[in-house]
């Protein structure tokens, strides 16, 4: 029985590490994508302005 419930906490481990694996990535993406089309948008309203 105690074996069973150390197995399911090393999967929910496992789970929440590729979880946390997946998400670091991906925020830093977004907010690298976040960042860049706000450059952007910033640098064409300044163009058009002129």
């Amino acid at each position: 029985m105690m074996r069973q419930r150390i197995y399911r906490g090393a999967v929910l481990a496992v789970g929440l590490m590729l979880l946390a694996v997946t998400a670091v990535p991906l925020a830093v993406f977004l907010g690298i994508a976040g960042a860049v089309w706000k450059i952007m948008n910033w640098l064409l309203e300044r163009g058009n302005a002129e």
